[in-house]
C-alpha cells in the first residue's frame, strides 16, 4: 500500500497487524519491532516527522537490546534515524551518522551490498548539502557503477543515482548534460515504476525546471501542474516535495506578471512550511527570504542581489548556501520571474 502511495491505509494495516503481534509474539519479537518500523516509515510518509522519528529511537533502544548493535535490523532503524535527521536540515550529523552505519555495514554486510551501497548514496547527498559538490558527484559516481554491475541498469536505486548526477550538472549550469539525462531517467521510470511514483514525479519536477531554464515558460507551469496533481494524491500536500512544486509554480505566476497571485502563493507556501518543517530548516529559511525580498509590494525580482539568487535556489534544491553554482541559477532565475 505503502508503495502505491496509500501511507494511511499502509499504517492502518500494520497497526492492525501491530495489536496482533503484541498479543502473540510480545513486544521484543523481531517481527513486533519490525512492524513499528514500517509503522513509523509511514508516519514519515505522511508528514509526522517528530512522531517518526521519536518511534525509530525507541525501535533502535529495543533492537540493540534484543539483536545487537551491528544486526541489520538495528542498522536499518539508525538509518532511518540519519533520514529523519537529514529531512530537518541537520545535515552534518545525519553524514556522521551514515558514515558510522557505513562503516559498520561494510564490516558486516560487505562491500557491494544494496544496503551498504544506500548508505553510500546518502552520504553522497549530505555531501551535497553542505556544498561539497565535487565529492558528492565523485562518490554518485562510484556508487552508480556499483549499483548497474550490482543491481542492473534500471534498478530504482541505479535510477535514484543516475538522478542525482543529473542534479549535478544542472547545479553547476549544465543543462546539455541535465536535461536530456533527466528526460532519458524518466522515460525508464515511466515504464519500470508507474508515472505516479514518487521518483518519476521528481524526475519530471526537473524536467520541468530545464523547460523553465532555456525558457519554455509555459510547457514548464504545465508540467509542474500535472506533477502536483500527481503529488498531492500520492504524497501528500505536506510532503517537501509537494512544497518545492508548489514553489517552483509560484515563480512561474512571477513570471507571468501575476504578482499578487505569485505574493499569495508564497505567503500560503510559507506558513505551510513553518507549520510541517519548522521556522529554521533551511528551505523554510530560504523561502522567507524569498517571500520578503521578491513579493514585497508585488515588485519584481532585485537581480542585482546575488544572496536572492542563492535563496529561491536552494528553495528549489539547485544550490547549497555560500556554492559557486548559486551563481550558475542566476539566469534561469532571471528568466523564470521576468518572462525572458
Amino acid at each position: 500500500m505503502g508503495e502505491r502511495g496509500d501511507h494511511a491505509a499502509a499504517e492502518r494495516e500494520y497497526r492492525s497487524l501491530l495489536v496482533a503481534e503484541l498479543k502473540i509474539l510480545g513486544p521484543d519479537h523481531p517481527a513486533t519491532l519490525t512492524t513499528r518500523n514500517g509503522i513509523a516509515l509511514e508516519m514519515a510518509e505522511q508528514g509526522d516527522h517528530a512522531g517518526a522519528l521519536s518511534e525509530y529511537q525507541d525501535i533502535l533502544n529495543s533492537r540493540r537490546r534484543v539483536l545487537g548493535p551491528d544486526h541489520p535490523y538495528t542498522l536499518a532503524t539508525r538509518y532511518c534515524i540519519a533520514t529523519e535527521l537529514a529531512h530537518r536540515g541537520d545535515y552534518a550529523t545525519a553524514e556522521a551518522d551514515y558514515r558510522d552505519i557505513l562503516a559498520v555495514r561494510t564490516r558486516v554486510l560487505g562491500p557491494d551490498h544494496p544496503a551498504t551501497l544506500a548508505t553510500r548514496h546518502q552520504i553522497a547527498l549530505q555531501m551535497g548539502e553542505r556544498g561539497d559538490y565535487s565529492g558528492a558527484e565523485w562518490e554518485f559516481r562510484d556508487v552508480l557503477a556499483a549499483e548497474r554491475r550490482v543491481l542492473g541498469p534500471e534498478h530504482i536505486a541505479t535510477l535514484a543515482t543516475r538522478h542525482q548526477l543529473a542534479l549535478e550538472a544542472a547545479r553547476r549550469g549544465d543543462s546539455a548534460v541535465a536535461e536530456p539525462e533527466f528526460v532519458k531517467i524518466v522515460e525508464v521510470e515511466l515504464r519500470v515504476l508507474g508515472a505516479h511514483h514518487r521518483a518519476t514525479l521528481a524526475t519530471r519536477h526537473q524536467v520541468a525546471l530545464e523547460m523553465a531554464r532555456r525558457r519554455d515558460h509555459a510547457a514548464a507551469e504545465s508540467e509542474l501542474m500535472d506533477v502536483l496533481i500527481a503529488q498531492d494524491r500520492v504524497l501528500g500536500p505536506d510532503h517537501v516535495a509537494t512544497l518545492k512544486t508548489r514553489l517552483a509554480i509560484a515563480c512561474h505566476v512571477a513570471a507571468r506578471g501575476g504578482q499578487l497571485g505569485a505574493a499569495d502563493g508564497f505567503e500560503t507556501l510559507l506558513a505551510d512550511g513553518e507549520r510541517i518543517l519548522g521556522r529554521n530548516h533551511p528551505f523554510v529559511s530560504s523561502m522567507r527570504r524569498l517571500a520578503v525580498s521578491c513579493v514585497d509590494e508585488y515588485r519584481r525580482v532585485p537581480f542585482d542581489d546575488p544572496e536572492l539568487y542563492g535563496a529561491l535556489a536552494i528553495a528549489l534544491g539547485v544550490s547549497a548556501p555560500d556554492h559557486r553554482s548559486t551563481l550558475n541559477t542566476s539566469g534561469w532565475i532571471e528568466s523564470i520571474f521576468n518572462g525572458k
